[in-house]
Parts: C-alpha cells; structure tokens; sequence
C-alpha cells in the first residue's frame, strides 16, 4: 500500500493520495458504463452522464459531511481532533451519506427531465458497484476502512505500514489503554505484554471482492430477471450492498464505537444504517 503516491508541483506541493486514482477510474468506470446501459433502455443520451456528474459533486460533498459528523474517530486518545472539509489525507467519505445526497440530486434531476428515476438508476445498478470495488481498492492504499486484530496465526491478516491510522490506534491503546491492550492481545492467543504493528483483517480486499461479486449477481439476475419494473435492479443493488456492509462491519475497525442500550452492546452506525437501508427497500 501507499498512502501518498506522488506530490504534484503545484504552489507549496499538492498531494495526490493512494485513494485519488481508484476513486477517479471507479467514478468513470461507472458513469461510462451507465452511459452505453442507458441509451439501451431508450434514456435520453445524456441523462447518465449528467446524472453521475452531478451525483458524483454532491454525493462526495454529501459522504463527506457525513464521515466528519457520523463515522469520523479520533486517533490521538480520548480528545478529538477537528478535521477540515478539504483535509482529505485526515479521513475520508460515507458511502450512506454520498448515497442518500446523490439519490435525491438524481431524483431531482429526473423529475425535472421528466424522465423515469426507477429505469436512470437501473441503469446505474451494476456499474455503480463495480465502480465501488475499483473505489474500494483505494481504501486499501491508503489505510481506512481496516480490520480488527486478527487471532494468533490467522493465515490471512494484514500488517500496514508503521505511519497508517491502524498502527497509530493500535500504539495509542498500547500506549494510554495497557490493560485494554493486554486483554485483547491475550484473548486472540498473542503471548503476554506483545507490541502493536499486529496484522488485522484485510476488509478492504474483502470489500472489492464482495462488490465485484454484486457486480456479477446484478448482471446475471437482470438476464433471468424480464419483466421486472423499473428501479428493481437498483434495489437488489441496494439490498446486496446493505447484506454486505451489515456483515463486514463485524470485521472493521476503523469506528469501533457500538450504539445500543441496557445490556445490548449494540452496532457500529453502519450496521444500523445498513439494516435501515435493507428494511426501506425491502418494504418498499
């Protein structure tokens, strides 16, 4: 992985970080291919390409507002750190904050064209979760979105470079929580008073494999699937991704904070927003 990749020479030095590129093709990858999918379906020619410019401006403003005041956690102990709008390197995006900001932009968008929301964003079912998975892989660039510890000797874990969010949470609690520390370091079988830097679970690469199998499970249904009405591709979109993110969050780490009451733990908010968004559209 590589946080940053390269500093442009522009004014003081503009960092481009590991997540830009991935983000970027993920973004064409996906308007493009809504594109040829919408002239298909008989959609004016530009209406996708309009679509996904503007529910890509709002949708990150959108996933942005909401990582700062939603999923955002400080790293340095108990004290937050305010991070700016524009200080990307320092966090990152929402997807059900770009996703509801982008959804009602759209909506807006076809009711003004006079054009069916349902069959718009059908043709943006598949595309939109292949261009998450090329996304995806940026998160694994540069460093969110990770896992917890995995157990002692788990084939699969992951270790991150000594600079990244994961291995400064992981010092911080050897640091100022020790006895936090040493209960869970020996409840995964490490041997007593062992350092950070210890692998954890690659969620990112499970992220891009998991969307790239969405991707795959949308195309396949949409060929077995004809007389479907429109917006019923997005929602099988929808409720994949909402099965998924529900799941993997039991393996991430990266806002460890559970809301819940009385003797029930409770979630991680986006198990909560998942299991929203799989009851919405499952009722709708």
């Amino acid at each position: 992985m590589k946080t940053l990749l390269f500093t442009l020479p522009i004014g003081d030095g503009f960092p481009v970080f590991g997540f830009f590129p991935p983000l970027a093709l993920g973004i064409a990858v996906a308007i493009g291919w809504a594109w040829a999918r919408a002239k298909k379906r008989g959609l004016p020619a530009n209406a996708a390409i309009d679509a996904g410019l503007l529910s890509t401006f709002v949708g990150v403003a959108g996933a942005r507002f909401f990582y700062l005041h939603f999923d955002y956690y400080p790293i340095s102990g108990s004290d937050r750190i305010d991070v700016g709008w524009f200080e990307i390197g320092q966090g990152g995006l929402s997807f059900f904050g770009g996703l509801l900001s982008a959804a009602l932009a759209v909506w807006i968008y076809a009711r003004l064209r006079k054009i069916s929301f349902g069959a718009l964003a059908d043709a943006y079912a598949a595309p939109l979760a292949a261009g998450m998975a090329i996304g995806s892989v940026g998160c694994l660039l540069s460093g969110c979105c990770w896992g917890k510890i995995t157990p002692f000797a788990f084939p699969l874990g992951m270790r991150f470079p000594e600079e990244t969010e994961v291995m400064t949470r992981q010092w911080l609690d050897f640091v100022e929580r020790p006895e936090f520390w040493d209960a869970l370091t020996l409840s995964l079988g490490y041997p007593a008073e062992t350092a950070p830097e210890l692998p954890v679970y690659p969620t990112q690469i499970i992220s891009v494999l998991g969307l790239f199998g969405l991707t795959g499970l949308l195309l396949w249904r949409e060929r077995r699937w004809k007389n479907r009405r429109p917006g019923q591709t997005f929602a099988a979109f929808l409720l994949g991704y909402a099965i998924g993110r529900f799941f993997i969050e039991f393996w991430r780490d990266d806002t460890p904070n559970l809301l819940g009451m009385g003797s029930f733990a409770g979630l991680h908010s986006g198990q909560w927003l998942a299991l929203g968004l799989f009851l919405a559209v499952g009722a709708a």
